[in-house]
Order: C-alpha cells, then sequence, then structure tokens
C-alpha cells in the first residue's frame, strides 16, 4: 500500500548547496522555492493544480549526508503539523552498485502509541521489508525530519543517490498535497535520483 501511495508523491527543480552543518559528510543539499505543494486533483489523468499559498507540506530545504555508518536525510518545512490524515514521505536510495533500497515514514494520528511520532520502514524493490534499524525524528516545533538509514541496509556502499517526495493526505485521502525538493513541476512518481554521494 504504501508503495503505491508513494507513486502519487511529487517534484521541483532546485539549487545545490553545502550545509555547514554536514560538513563532516559528503553532502547534497537542495533548497527550495516557496510556494509549489500541488494539489491531486485526478491523479489518473494527471490533473494538478498548484497551490501557491499552502504551508502545511512545503520543503523549504533537503539535505542527503553520507556519513560513516548511515545515510541522514534531513527535510526542513515551511510548517509541519499534527493535522490532517497522513503525512507520507517517500525515499528511494541506490547503491553504486545498483542496490536499491525505498524508505517510507508515515505519520498519522491513527497509528495508536506512534500517534503522529511516525513509522519507519525500509523495503526492498518488491516491497518485502528490510530490518535494518532505520530510525527517524519528527519535529513538530521546529517543522524538521530526520531519518536515518545505517549503511548495513545499503550493504556498505561507496556511494548512493537519493531521492524524496511527500504526500499529506486530508479529508480521509480525498485531498493529496505533494511537494519535493528535486524540481518545480507536480509529481506523479517520486523525481529523478541525484548525483552520488560518496562516502
Amino acid at each position: 500500500m504504501l508503495r503505491r501511495l508513494a507513486t502519487t508523491a511529487a517534484c521541483a527543480l532546485a539549487l545545490t548547496v553545502t550545509d555547514p552543518a554536514l560538513a563532516r559528510a559528503d553532502t547534497r543539499g537542495f533548497i527550495e522555492v516557496r510556494g509549489d505543494v500541488w494539489s491531486m486533483d485526478d491523479p489518473s489523468r494527471g490533473q494538478h493544480t498548484r497551490v501557491p499559498n499552502r504551508r502545511q507540506g512545503d520543503i523549504r530545504r533537503t539535505f542527503f549526508s553520507h556519513r560513516d555508518h548511515q545515510v541522514i536525510i534531513r527535510t526542513k518545512f515551511a510548517e509541519l503539523a499534527r493535522k490532517g490524515g497522513f503525512i507520507l514521505m517517500a525515499t528511494k536510495l541506490q547503491t553504486n552498485t545498483g542496490l536499491v533500497r525505498r524508505v517510507f515514514l508515515t505519520a498519522s494520528p491513527f497509528q495508536r502509541t506512534h500517534q503522529w511520532r511516525g513509522l519507519t520502514e525500509v523495503n526492498r524493490p518488491n516491497g518485502t521489508a528490510v530490518d535494518c534499524g532505520a530510525t527517524h525524528r519528527i519535529d513538530y516545533t521546529q517543522n524538521v525530519v530526520r531519518i536515518r538509514v545505517p549503511r548495513v541496509c545499503l550493504n556498505d556502499p561507496r556511494s548512493v543517490r537519493a531521492s524524496l517526495a511527500v504526500a499529506f493526505y486530508e479529508r480521509g485521502g480525498r485531498d493529496v498535497f505533494t511537494d519535493n525538493p528535486l524540481h518545480r513541476r507536480a509529481t506523479v512518481h517520486l523525481p529523478p535520483l541525484t548525483a552520488p554521494i560518496r562516502h
């Protein structure tokens, strides 16, 4: 189910930067333009509408950092609040050997003891789970999400390429809003992968 939801997430072209706070690792950073969230009016027909005044789920910047023991994905939003149906962040990581892992973070009011704290799952391309200790932290005060994927999940690669998109589902999933840090167009699929991020 998560894989199907992830394919509905969307994109926008950004400026590559370096974050001094992440200078200890090879990092690719993307600064996003304001107001490029899109609503998915009819995904099956490719109908999308830009929602320039929406702040919830509007990505401001994302950093992919390849460190000694983990890959870190840090995303800053204009607003990140505990509201709506649920939040989905979908990340694709591909190593220099061609290994692919899909990382999903979901947060919602329906996750029992995990309400709005979120759940992280790492999957193979066929959808089977990989139990390798991936974690996350959602800071609703600072509007920041950090996902940490141990390098053992990726067989300790020399480099990785990454892609990310987010979707916010409201009114029981009838309203879907998407964004991503890599380009400014509406997205049906995850955006293209970044250039290699070396260890």
